[in-house]
């Protein structure tokens, strides 16, 4: 078994929590992160998915012929990024 900060050499099921304890600042920084991230995600994806949704909704051409574009290219490369992933971790 290898030594470390949380186990003892005797028997393999102690666990110390001074490993958490340590890192709770480093986890509490990392939440107000995701927080953030995620905030301005919501901040930025409301107003386009809006804007898309109306100029889909149009009946001018342009509007409508722009937005399906955008779904379009927006839908291929989610496509894209998940085949990628799936054969870089299942591969």
């Amino acid at each position: 078994m290898r030594k470390g900060r949380g186990c003892r050499e005797s028997d393999g099921l102690n666990f110390s929590f001074d490993i958490i304890l340590d890192s709770l600042p480093l986890l509490a920084r990392a939440a107000v992160g995701t927080v953030i991230f995620a905030s301005a995600a919501f901040a930025i994806g409301l107003p386009l998915g809006l804007l898309v949704c109306t100029g889909s909704l149009s009946s001018s051409r342009l509007p409508r012929f722009l937005s399906r574009m955008f779904v379009s290219f927006y839908r291929a490369c989610l496509s894209a990024s998940i085949a990628a992933c799936l054969c870089w971790f299942c591969c």
